[in-house]
């Protein structure tokens, strides 16, 4: 698991004691709870991308048909045709999410071979 960020959100009357000197330009409040908000998430943002980037997601073969909604067999077919990546350990497939993502993306099919 990733390191978790600490998220602060502050309640109505901190919002106001914080900016109690800006009560005559309601707008500053405003323009500050925003850059609150953005900041949120960009963190948020940025916690997914990393962990994405950083931990792949691999899918045995019956999760990887299930997602690619078709069979076992048919998916078989396919890795012995060279049609799509996958990762052979210990006698089992494995295929990464992302390049089944870019497999489906590709309008790749068995009739295009």
């Amino acid at each position: 698991m990733g390191k978790v960020q600490p998220i602060v959100i502050y309640s109505t009357v901190q919002y106001l004691a914080i900016n109690q000197s800006q009560m005559d330009n309601p707008f500053s409040i405003i323009d500050h709870r925003l850059k609150v908000i953005e900041d949120l998430l960009q963190r948020i943002h940025g916690d997914e991308s990393h962990s994405e980037s950083k931990h792949e997601t691999y899918l045995r073969i019956e999760m990887a048909a299930e997602f690619l909604s078709t069979t076992q067999n048919a998916l078989r077919v396919m890795v012995h045709k060279g049609q799509i990546n996958y990762i052979k350990k210990q006698g089992k497939l494995f295929f990464r999410r992302s390049d089944l993502i870019e497999w489906l993306e590709s309008g790749a099919s068995d009739d295009n071979s």
